[in-house]
């Protein structure tokens, strides 16, 4: 039986918590899944799924791109914007051409950036606990 209050709701969508740095990492991690998922059907002949992963790809990176914050992150925010765009036309075009070079591409071009990403050292901050009587109901 679920919990009166919503803390049982909470506490099901682990994401929600968790601190930004984790979830733009979670998201590198997903895109560059996808695209190796994409090429891999490609290679097994499975279309429908090679297109399928491509589009999860590009939502994720179109995701990436719109988190950009322009004001604060200048000249990066905005290369990086580009190279996002270039990475979605690319992954659209290998949905289109099948072509594994496009696939390629795109994986040369995010897998550095995520794995600069993943050698930042996130801030750290105060997440406050819920109270003990309040985390043990549920």
């Amino acid at each position: 039986m679920p919990p009166a209050n919503g803390i049982g709701q909470y506490q099901n969508v682990g994401l929600s918590f968790e601190h930004p740095h984790k979830l733009v990492s979670l998201l590198y991690d997903r895109a560059v899944r996808s695209i190796q998922k994409a090429k891999e059907a490609f290679r097994l002949g499975n279309r429908v799924t090679a297109r399928s992963e491509i589009m999860k790809a590009v939502e994720i990176i179109t995701e990436l791109s719109r988190a950009l914050d322009m004001k604060r992150g200048g000249v990066l925010a905005y290369r990086l914007e580009g190279l996002y765009d270039h990475i979605c036309i690319r992954l659209i075009r290998a949905a289109g051409n099948q072509s594994q070079a496009f696939l390629d591409e795109t994986l040369r071009l995010l897998i550095p950036i995520q794995d600069a990403w993943n050698r930042i050292q996130p801030p750290t901050r105060h997440v406050p606990r819920l109270p003990r009587a309040i985390s043990k109901q549920g």
